[in-house]
């Protein structure tokens, strides 16, 4: 009877059926990096999301230079904020004005043996001239700088900058071949300056006069007088022994000088 209870009990066990049995225990399937949990291996740690793909670029990648300035060093003068001008133009010109440019001889009546303008030819309007000084220390500009003779427009210098102490002589033709250090300048047109006398007139651009002077009928040159600082015109012959002097002062020498001897004559 014992037996038949232990059979009877047994065959209903199996006739309920297979029991689902675990995966995993706990510290024996799992390895390190996970554990059991529910009959099955769980990671410990999330998943990480695949990284995507870089693509490396076509080119080097230009990295933009950055001015870091000076680099100061200990013991080293902070710098000062003053801009950089440059080197500084010894030549710079400034404009003319009435206090910088005078008219200082004129020739107008030329001398039956007055080659003035030395190209071998004496021509009574290639040889006519106005002498200009610039009688200031610094170099000036004559850009725009015009002469009237009378109420006539008849010369416009273009940008010339004419040097401390230098004269330039305006010939009305020909072809000048004075001493190399003598500026000299043509006009297209002639200058007609009267024999018997008229007006010369030196200017701005505009208009604005700097110097008006008045010269008479004489067989020479008409020479500023005190030269160089003065405020009329006298014959030329009656201060020096030479009938003109285009380029110098009426000693011959440069205007550098001052033509300071001239107390003499």
């Amino acid at each position: 009877m014992k037996w038949i209870i232990i059979f009877l009990a047994v065959s209903s066990i199996v006739a309920c059926g297979d029991i689902e049995q675990p995966t995993c225990r706990a510290g024996v399937h799992c390895g390190e990096e996970a554990q059991c949990i529910a009959g099955e291996c769980e990671s410990e740690a999330p998943d990480e999301p695949d990284e995507p793909d870089v693509q490396a670029p076509d080119h080097p990648i230009e990295t933009p230079e950055v001015d870091m300035g000076v680099v100061l060093q200990p013991g080293d003068p902070i710098p000062t904020t003053e801009p950089d001008l440059g080197p500084v133009d010894e030549h710079r010109c400034n404009p003319a004005t009435s206090a910088s440019l005078v008219i200082n001889e004129i020739l107008a009546s030329v001398p039956t043996d007055g080659d003035a303008n030395g190209d071998g030819v004496r021509d009574a309007y290639d040889d006519e001239f106005i002498e200009l000084v610039n009688t200031s220390d610094e170099s000036i500009e004559l850009n725009g700088v015009r002469i009237w003779v009378g109420d006539t427009f008849k010369f416009k210098f273009e940008p010339l900058c004419l040097g401390p102490k230098q004269g330039i002589v305006v010939f009305g033709g020909g072809s000048p071949n004075l001493p190399g250090d003598v500026h000299v300048i043509t006009t297209e047109r002639r200058f007609g300056l009267t024999n018997s006398g008229n007006t010369v007139t030196i200017s701005d651009d505009a208009g604005i006069a700097f110097q008006t002077v008045e010269y008479g009928d004489a067989k020479t040159s008409w020479q500023l007088w005190p030269e160089l600082y003065g405020s009329s015109l006298v014959p030329h012959g009656d201060v020096a022994d030479l009938p003109f002097t285009p380029g110098r002062c009426s000693n011959g020498m440069a205007f550098g000088t001052g033509c300071s001897d001239q107390s003499s004559n």
